[in-house]
């Protein structure tokens, strides 16, 4: 090869090298199908050429370089890895990075209503943000490619430099002499920067993590917050736990811009109604598991699928069963339907003075039988004995037999009278008669000798004191009496009782006694457990209180 010859291929070579450096390569990755059926592969890849012809032809080939497939294989390592690596556009920047794209798209189909739906997305690979892009729906494959040729000419010519249209080389008219063919070695500059805005990202409900372009943003962690972004389109996905995940595209053109996404709901919602019966246990509530989890809702919102749900009380039988959840659906299980009481046996006697006695027998309310008594009574039961309808304070064993011997007290048989008003009433005078005259005292608690123990507080210590001096009198009346049978005696009765939210004291016992008379003690605590309080809303409350009783 002659020295000339040489020269000329060096140069050639030169001048390509430049011209490739200018150019700028626009990768488009192979289409993806999201639905079902997937297209066949022959299909996809058509309409992948077309929008690389499309691009081809609107872009000028002295500033852009639309890659073909080889070379997007070549630079991916393997066919697979071109087809596989990215299937989201969240990743194609980086995509574009790797393989030394300065813009990177891809088409994605999808299916809504019955119809095809094509995403298209152009990405600067640089910079991360979404350039452009279109997207619309068609019937079949052959309405695709009709949305790509209208749509895509359209996308590519918003390109910096690109053409309004097609390429074609204008016929330059025949001039008579004059100055042509002047060229200059520079390059028109673009700027490729953009204005920013602050844009308030909220959704409904709120709570969503948010990323903008495929990346989180260390400004806006969850809804509602506010941020930076540049103009222009911007794909802002948002997930919540339970709900659908939502991505769209803003764009951006105005400062203070305020953006709202709303969640579709992906839960049903199981329902619990509560029962209780005859009011048995009602002032406490159903305890729930799903899937062994425990709740503390008896209306909860669950994902679509199968749980395992488990009922329990302390006065009832277990309850479990399955629930089938499904999007925006409502299951309801009512407690009332299936609800069981615990019980356990009880063999009650009743004994005065050391001999057994007949007595009724009442259990919640309703007179059961009379002493002795045996049979199966609700493990939560309210029992009482005589015509005066004592409390029996006897627990109850779930399935198990329980023995109780109940003490008639002499105050129990008298009536509220006393001897007096029994020997006054028998002779036809008038009661308190015999020597009957009211001598005990008893020293009303202040507020400062109540220990209001646990519980929520729903009650104050001024409303329990407003019964508990109401209610003096009586257990005045009960210290006389006693006084009568075992003169002299005195001494403080401490008493710790839960009140119910209906009013009723649930439970009662003796903390401490000095009187040395434990009939006299049991008689004092057997009229507080008949005390009530105004019904509320929710809550026990548990005081503790002292009782003195001087002569």
């Amino acid at each position: 090869m002659s020295l000339s010859c040489k020269r000329v291929f060096i140069l050639l070579f030169l001048t390509l090298a430049i011209h490739a450096q200018e150019q700028k390569r626009v990768a488009i990755l192979n289409t993806e199908d999201n639905g079902e059926p997937s297209l066949e592969f022959t299909d996809l890849t058509y309409l992948t050429d077309r929008l690389r012809e499309i691009a081809g032809n609107m872009l000028p080939e002295d500033k852009y370089f639309v890659m073909t497939t080889q070379s997007i294989i070549d630079k991916m390592g393997s066919k697979e890895n071109a087809r596989k690596v990215c299937k989201e556009a969240t990743c194609m920047a980086e995509i574009g990075r790797k393989i030394s794209a300065e813009y990177i798209g891809q088409a994605r189909l999808g299916r809504f209503d019955g119809n095809f739906t094509i995403s298209m997305e152009l990405y600067h690979s640089a910079r991360g943000n979404l350039l452009v892009s279109f997207t619309g729906k068609a019937k079949d494959v052959s309405g695709l490619e009709a949305v790509i040729d209208e749509k895509a000419p359209q996308m590519f010519g918003k390109m910096p430099g690109a053409s309004g249209g097609s390429k074609t080389t204008p016929v330059a008219p025949v001039v008579a002499g004059g100055i042509s063919g002047v060229q200059s070695t520079g390059r028109d500059y673009e700027f490729e920067g953009r204005k920013s805005y602050l844009a308030s990202i909220a959704t409904e409900p709120e709570g969503a993590v948010v990323s903008f372009n495929g990346v989180p943003d260390s400004r806006c962690t969850k809804t509602p917050c506010k941020l930076t972004l540049a103009e222009g389109n911007v794909r802002i996905v948002a997930a919540l736990e339970q709900y659908e995940r939502a991505d769209t595209t803003v764009f951006i053109k105005q400062n203070n811009q305020n953006i709202s996404i709303r969640l579709k709901a992906n839960f049903g919602v199981l329902e619990i109604k509560p029962a209780y019966s005859d009011g048995i246990g009602k002032d406490e509530q159903w305890g729930l598991s799903i899937n062994g989890k425990v709740s503390s809702f008896l209306e909860s919102k669950l994902s679509p699928g199968k749980y395992k749900v488990e009922l329990s009380h302390r006065c009832y039988e277990t309850l479990s069963f399955d629930a089938g959840i499904n999007k925006d659906k409502r299951e309801v299980f009512d407690i009332a339907t299936y609800i069981k009481l615990k019980k356990g046996g009880l063999v009650l006697n009743a004994e005065k003075n050391g001999e057994p006695v007949s007595e009724p027998v009442f259990v919640n309310g309703k007179q059961a039988g009379e002493t002795p008594f045996s049979g199966s009574v609700p493990l939560c039961a309210k029992i009482e004995i005589g015509k005066n309808r004592e409390i029996v304070n006897v627990k109850l064993e779930y399935n198990e037999k329980v023995n109780y011997t109940y003490k008639v007290n002499l105050d129990n048989r008298l009536g509220s009278g006393g001897i007096g008003d029994a020997l006054g009433g028998l002779m036809g005078g008038s009661a308190g008669g015999l020597g009957t005259k009211a001598k005990g005292s008893l020293k009303a608690p202040s507020a400062r000798d109540i220990d209001m123990g646990s519980g929520d507080g729903s009650r104050s210590k001024a409303e329990i004191m407003a019964v508990v001096n109401a209610r003096m009198p009586g257990l005045r009346n009960i210290y006389n009496k006693y006084l009568k049978l075992k003169p002299g005696f005195s001494g403080k009765v401490t008493l710790k009782f839960t009140i119910a939210p209906g009013g009723d004291i649930v439970s009662i016992s003796i903390v401490s006694s000095t009187t040395g008379y434990g009939e006299f003690d049991t008689a004092v605590k057997n009229m507080v457990a008949t005390w009530k309080w105004k019904v509320i809303k929710s809550g026990n409350t548990t005081p503790t209180i002292p009782f003195n009783f001087t002569e």
